[in-house]
């Protein structure tokens, strides 16, 4: 018997080109992109479990942190889709089980705060504010305690 081998031409495959490898000293669980720019957000839990906030810039293939906070509780998951363009607030489920929305560029304070779930929000996803719908922007989340939520 003859084995059948397969080959692949990856001319015709999607190409992934790495640009930028950095490391960070906390453990990342989302990432994304900035509307509009060429930075992206990493969130995620400290090992003292405090959370993780930091905006990264990437020019010409290198990198620049140009945000870097510590929040109250480990952060498990964000959204920027409830944003407007101009105002770069971004939606983010914590460890705790808040609801949190900052502005990513003068991020002190939380813009809105509330209490999502009994435990960990784990997921969460965010439509509106950008033009694109009609009506109020709308966040849903997932939490550790078997319910999803619209806000």
């Amino acid at each position: 018997q003859r084995e059948s081998r397969l080959t692949m031409d990856t001319t015709d495959a999607p190409q992934l080109i790495e640009h930028i490898h950095m490391s960070v000293n906390f453990t990342p669980f989302d990432v994304k992109w900035v509307p509009c720019s060429a930075k992206f957000l990493v969130v995620g839990t400290t090992p003292r479990n405090k959370g993780a906030f930091q905006v990264v810039e990437m020019t010409r293939g290198e990198h620049k942190v140009v945000f870097d906070k510590e929040r109250n509780h480990g952060i498990k998951c964000c959204s920027f889709g409830a944003s407007s363009l101009e105002e770069r607030q971004v939606a983010c489920g914590d460890f705790s089980g808040a609801l949190n929305i900052w502005d990513i560029e003068q991020s002190q304070d939380a813009v809105f705060k509330a209490q999502a779930h009994s435990g960990i929000v784990n997921c969460m996803d965010a439509i509106g504010g950008m033009g694109i719908g009609y009506g109020a922007p709308e966040i849903v989340t997932g939490g550790r305690d078997g319910c999803g939520r619209g806000w």
